[in-house]
């Protein structure tokens, strides 16, 4: 079998980017994708981070920074340029509450695309395993924040997760790493048993706009090496950075690519409305891997391109 998975940064939809797709009263954003939909649709399973809800315009409006709600018109437009999941744990998840998290959970899969990050009810299996091309990828997706005393209710972006939203969203604390750990151990262990033969994490970490990768992303990347991820693909920075290959501590035969930050994929942050003049937060990428299953049943990253 062979696979290949494109993925790429950072989907914020600005309120000038929101006003730019309005027609009267609809909305589509059709064309914002137009220029890269033959590149999305050659992969067999392509994977963007939504860092924006769909809460809905009942008793609220359309918003950007620093509390992003947006027309439901984006999944219908994501789904069109060929993208198949959208990874909603990050730092924006939970702008709008548990109301914000289950519907924007509803339009994404209404628009017949698949979720990973943050969930309708509590329970559900935190991780996602596809069969593509022959083989079986097993999918991860996590966002720092801040767990208190109930790992299950993490606050996010400073906004405590309330009661309905126990066990809704994959998150991690910087303090609390060994209990990240511990949860990446036991779904890895659940994925394989469900017979993954690679696994992936789009992890939403590391210090925005800044293009140096930090030592705590050094860090978890290499635990997350030790724990047996083949890729790891980062977000949150809004700028691009390094890309490396890791070799596990106790397994000199295991190895981990890391794309530490994909970058922004659309946004508004440009050079000259936020405090980084350089312009870094106008970079995007798609990054683009292979898996190959053999006969005997090995499985290898046969290649990476950004």
């Amino acid at each position: 079998g062979r696979a290949t998975i494109l993925a790429t940064g950072d989907l914020m939809m600005h309120l000038p980017t929101v006003r730019s797709g309005r027609s009267g009263n609809e909305y589509n954003f059709d064309y914002i994708f137009s220029y890269i939909d033959d590149y999305v649709k050659s992969a067999d399973y392509a994977v963007v981070n939504l860092e924006t809800t769909l809460s809905g315009t009942e008793g609220r409006s359309y918003t950007g920074y620093p509390k992003f709600n947006s027309p439901d018109a984006v999944a219908s437009a994501v789904k069109s340029s060929g993208f198949d999941l959208l990874l909603t744990a990050n730092n924006h998840c939970n702008d709008y509450g548990t109301h914000g998290i289950k519907r924007t959970l509803e339009i994404i899969k209404a628009a017949n695309l698949d979720t990973l990050g943050t969930y309708s009810t509590a329970g559900e299996q935190h991780y996602l395993v596809r069969e593509l091309g022959g083989l079986k990828v097993g999918m991860l997706n996590y966002t720092y924040g801040d767990i208190g005393d109930n790992p299950s209710r993490p606050s996010i972006n400073g906004l405590p997760t309330d009661s309905a939203a126990a066990d809704l969203v994959n998150a991690f604390d910087y303090d609390k790493l060994d209990l990240f750990y511990s949860e990446v151990k036991e779904q890895i262990s659940a994925m394989k048993a469900s017979g993954a033969d690679a696994i992936v994490m789009f992890i939403h970490w590391g210090e925005e706009y800044s293009t140096r990768v930090n030592s705590a992303q050094k860090e978890i990347a290499q635990k997350l090496c030790d724990l047996g991820v083949d890729v790891i693909a980062g977000s949150h920075p809004h700028v691009l950075q390094t890309m490396d290959l890791l070799t596990a501590s106790a397994d000199s035969t295991h190895q981990t690519l890391v794309l530490y930050s994909m970058g922004n994929f659309l946004s508004n942050q440009r050079a000259d409305n936020i405090s980084l003049t350089t312009g870094e937060s106008e970079d995007s990428l798609l990054f683009s891997f292979t898996f190959v299953k053999y006969s005997d049943g090995t499985v290898v990253l046969e290649s990476a391109e950004i």
